[in-house]
């Protein structure tokens, strides 16, 4: 079986090279997307603008670059063609693991939002519960962050955060408990879904679709602020139950 012919001319190099590109991009933008950033968390931990330079510089090395070396006949053509694949895959691998450390490993509950946090930003430290460190396989681990009931280490932690820059609960995992712990602290400081309503405008459209597409009514559903890297939504919860229920890309203050 004969190979077909090297392309002739540099344009005709180029369509190929960019569907190659594009394969790899696509590969990496559906793992992201779907596996390590489902639902909301994709956006919220502002990803959208991460692959749009992870596209661009892709582009630059693999094709842009590719197609600027490529001469038919050129001594060394094939070496180079495969040193700039090699860079590219390199980039694209090198962009994957960022974006694998920085996705949201923990949903923490902490006085009264919700916080996504990276692996990476608990890594080497100490774990109440050490059960907690496992993570299911499409959603981000629940944790309630409880604040010390004794007096004096409840002190200590506030001296700690607003006056010698420690981290809040929210990044400590030695204040961490099981999300079933703190289920009825999360109800107390939740709201009606219902008051982001008022006022209408967008907040209240996604509030609204999102509603039509549920079995019970907008009064089966409270909600708290979820903080992400790059924005806020709403986490809903079931009123009853105190366990979320989704995501709304909805402005909850």
């Amino acid at each position: 079986m004969m190979l077909p012919p090297p392309p002739a001319t540099r344009r005709e190099f180029f369509a190929p090279r960019l569907a190659l590109s594009a394969i790899f991009l696509a590969l990496l933008i559906g793992v992201t997307r779907f596996v390590w950033y489902p639902g909301l968390s994709f956006v919220l931990s502002g990803v959208p603008t991460l692959i749009l330079v992870i596209a661009g510089v892709t582009m630059v090395i693999g094709p842009g670059l590719s197609t600027f070396l490529y001469r038919p006949g050129k001594k060394g053509l094939l070496g180079d063609l495969l040193v700039t694949l090699a860079v590219e895959l390199i980039a694209i691998g090198l962009a994957a693991n960022v974006l694998y450390d920085r996705r949201p490993y923990f949903a923490v509950f902490s006085v009264d939002r919700f916080e996504l946090i990276a692996e990476a930003e608990v890594s080497g430290k100490p774990f109440q519960v050490a059960s907690l460190r496992d993570k299911p396989a499409h959603a981000p681990r629940l944790v309630y962050a409880a604040l010390p009931q004794d007096t004096d280490a409840h002190n200590a932690l506030i001296d700690d955060v607003v006056f010698g820059g420690g981290e809040d609960i929210d990044r400590r995992p030695e204040f961490w408990l099981p999300y079933a712990s703190g289920v009825a602290a999360v109800r107390e400081r939740s709201k009606p879904l219902a008051t982001l309503i008022a006022g209408g405008g967008r907040r209240a459209h996604v509030v609204r679709r999102w509603v039509d597409g549920q079995a019970g009514t907008i009064d089966d559903y409270v909600f708290v602020p979820v903080r992400g890297k790059k924005k806020d939504g709403a986490m809903v919860l079931h009123r009853d139950i105190g366990y979320p229920v989704a995501m709304l890309d909805a402005d909850p203050w």
